[in-house]
């Protein structure tokens, strides 16, 4: 591991499904407030996103709050910097999976309720 960011490594135990466009969600980061991000996918127990840079680390946990459900807590479990001289022109977003612990959260299940997955 370099500094608080995770090796690359593909441990995916179940599909992931793409947004469809807009997802009616917000992620708060407590003490700080709402992040602006881009959904990119969602699987059973993990979140991916794209966000500006902010002050989260590997471990940092954040709300996610989908309308008309209760939040959620999820974990940052890994961060990706793209490579500088891929995006020399455009201000660079990192690549964030946040994961929910609780076996009886399924994302993708209120996700689907939003009808904005992929599916």
């Amino acid at each position: 591991m370099h500094g608080n960011i995770a090796p690359r490594s593909n441990r995916r135990q179940t599909t992931r499904y793409a947004f469809n466009g807009l997802v009616p969600a917000r992620i708060v980061l407590p003490g700080v407030g709402d992040i602006e991000a881009i959904y990119i996918d969602v699987s059973r127990s993990g979140l991916g996103i794209l966000c500006s840079s902010l002050p989260l680390g590997i471990g940092d946990s954040v709300e996610l709050f989908i309308d008309g459900q209760p939040p959620i807590n999820l974990e940052v479990c890994w961060i990706r910097i793209p490579l500088p001289e891929v995006f020399a022109e455009v201000k660079p977003m990192l690549r964030l999976g946040l994961r929910s612990h609780l076996d009886e959260v399924n994302l993708v299940e209120c996700f689907d309720l939003m009808s904005c997955l992929d599916r």
